[in-house]
């Protein structure tokens, strides 16, 4: 096939950097989830102001499964034909998760929430 890599030093340099994404996400995530705990008590303006970091740590992880599992995996390297793994299912139901996560957290707080 016209798109396999067969250079194992590019596979290791893709799969390491995809690691390098995880763990940068995982930091940002980690890094907002305090900011929202200490501004949990804060006036609702201050706690929307601290969405910032996991917005954009949510956002880096939608498009980590987006471009990089579905797209370049499953339609560029035609994983869904694979008779050993295919993991559009599993990237798929991440992208969705990490994407209602997002939507929830981009919802505004009000000051008159009960």
């Amino acid at each position: 096939m016209w798109r396999a890599i067969h250079s194992p030093a590019i596979h290791l340099v893709f799969y390491l950097s995809i690691i390098a994404w995880e763990i940068a996400n995982t930091l940002l995530l980690w890094w907002g989830a305090v900011r929202l705990v200490r501004a949990l008590r804060l006036p609702a303006s201050a706690f929307n102001a601290a969405k910032g970091v996991p917005v954009a740590a949510l956002t880096l992880s939608l498009l980590m499964w987006l471009v990089a599992f579905l797209t370049v995996g499953g339609e560029w390297f035609l994983m869904w034909q694979s008779p050993n793994w295919n993991g559009q299912q599993a990237a798929f139901r991440m992208f969705t998760v990490v994407g209602l996560v997002l939507l929830i957290l981009l919802h505004p707080d009000a000051e008159s929430q009960p």
